[in-house]
């Protein structure tokens, strides 16, 4: 799994780095908050964008690295579709183990002012985990609501 984020890393650098400096105006970092996710993207150009987030509950931790495709900017919405990778840990009562996910999805973020956005996106996502030698894996629709705020 770490190989897939690694991969997913470079090939992001490789292809935004002859148009990070072309684009300098356009980019922008953003801290995000979902429920219950936290999140730091980076806007390299008005197409690409990647971001690491973190989502916690009881028991459960997810790190995942997301990369976005904005296809649409209108007025103050950017539609996107995009990819994510990420491992997930869990300890809940009696039962502890590991696991990752997958998830492909389509979105938009909405900016409410120059700096504040709303952003929702929904996808299917496949999800693995294991246990006390057990593996258990399926496919479930996943969305994403949140906020976040760009700095320059």
């Amino acid at each position: 799994m770490l190989t897939v984020v690694v991969f997913i890393t470079a090939s992001f650098a490789i292809l935004t780095s002859t148009t990070a400096h072309t684009n300098e105006h356009q980019r922008k970092w953003s801290i995000g908050l979902g429920n219950p996710y936290i999140s730091l993207k980076y806007s390299a150009s008005p197409k690409f964008s990647i971001e690491a987030r973190g989502a916690f509950g009881s028991g459960i931790n997810v790190y995942s690295l997301r990369v976005y495709n904005n296809f649409s900017r209108r007025d103050k919405t950017i539609t996107f579709i995009g990819a994510e990778a990420g491992t997930i840990n869990f300890d809940k009562a009696d039962i502890e183990g590991n696991g990752y996910l997958g998830m492909i999805f389509l979105g938009f973020e909405h900016f409410i002012s120059k700096r504040l956005t709303f952003l929702l996106d929904i996808g299917p996502a496949y999800v693995n985990l294991a246990s006390e030698g057990t593996s258990v894996g399926g496919v479930e629709w996943v969305y994403n609501l949140g906020i976040g705020f760009y700095f320059r």
